[in-house]
């Protein structure tokens, strides 16, 4: 994809970017080289490094997409727009809409379809690349941290074809976040019994990609008009008829 593709809206306060699959928000410390999404940024908007504290890592990145995620990411572009921005982002007028591939809920969950369900998660206690979700705030096993607080409103897009080689069924989901806790909807699915197809991690079905879009953002901007922006589902984005085999699943 070209800058061109990556970049999606843009104003005086606001740089938004359809961050590929594959591609690191923000380079690790110890790998300030490595490409990521903050050099994109950059590259579109070279004042972005300046405006920032110098030692920054992450110039005005107000978010993270974990690396196999696209989709929206968003980096103020001054100071005063980080302020406001980090200020209303855990609220309820910033809405968070992504799309996933996943399996089709077990009966025992059907219920929650279209519902917000309110898992807690924590980090899990012997790996720091993964989460662990609970129905209250104590935890019955042992976790690193604090339980921290989920909203999620989980819906079916449509059901996806599957074939003889996988008995599993799978559906095309959007899903709704107004909180932002590490992992959430991976770990929340995987909690739900259906992992995101290419989520190791949490033990989903193997494939060439984590099939996770981060597809809708709502913020309101600093004259308090509310912003709605759409990232295009990827080209190869599974369709109605898409055939499990292709996705690189056993």
């Amino acid at each position: 994809m070209s800058n061109s593709e990556i970049l999606i809206y843009e104003d005086d306060d606001l740089l938004v970017l359809n961050k590929p699959s594959g591609l690191p928000s923000a380079p690790l410390p110890k790998n300030r080289e490595e490409r990521t999404a903050v050099q994109l940024a950059i590259e579109i908007f070279p004042d972005l490094p300046t405006r920032f504290p110098p030692d920054s890592f992450e110039p005005g990145l107000l978010h993270r997409l974990d690396t196999g995620t696209s989709g929206l990411l968003a980096f103020a572009k001054s100071p005063e727009a980080f302020a406001h921005f980090r200020s209303v982002w855990k609220s309820e007028e910033v809405r968070k809409v992504y799309r996933a591939i996943a399996p089709i809920l077990a009966q025992e969950f059907e219920g929650s379809m279209g519902k917000p369900i309110s898992p807690y998660l924590a980090h899990d206690a012997k790996s720091s690349k993964r989460m662990r979700a609970f129905l209250g705030p104590k935890a019955p096993i042992k976790v690193r941290g604090k339980l921290l607080p989920t909203w999620t409103q989980i819906e079916r897009v449509e059901a996806l074809t599957s074939n003889f080689r996988s008995p599993e069924r799978y559906a095309d989901w959007q899903i709704s976040i107004r909180t932002g806790v590490m992992h959430q909807i991976r770990c929340t699915l995987a909690w739900l019994k259906c992992p995101i197809v290419g989520d190791l991690i949490y033990r989903g079905a193997a494939s060439d990609r984590l099939w996770l879009h981060a597809w809708r953002l709502q913020i309101p901007c600093k004259n308090e008009q509310i912003l709605h922006i759409e990232a295009p589902l990827p080209e190869n984005w599974p369709g109605s008829d898409f055939r499990i085999a292709s996705a690189g699943l056993p």
